[in-house]
């Protein structure tokens, strides 16, 4: 079953407010001199790593209870 565009519109401004939220973190008075690709590379890229593959093994999973 599909997903519906308001359902893909929230996603995407989830993950938006995610990546904001992030980086707001990583360029705050808290950041000990961390740059911005140091917050790219141990923050930001890992988690929408892991969110893909989680969703991808979620739909194969699916898939194959079918």
């Amino acid at each position: 079953q599909k997903q519906s565009v308001q359902q893909i519109g929230a996603l995407i401004l989830l993950i938006f407010a995610a990546v904001l939220l992030s980086i707001g973190e990583g360029s705050g008075k808290y950041s000990d001199g961390y740059n911005s690709d140091h917050v790219w590379f141990t923050g930001i890229i890992p988690v929408l790593v892991a969110s893909v593959l989680s969703g991808l093994a979620s739909s194969l999973c699916q898939w194959a209870s079918q």
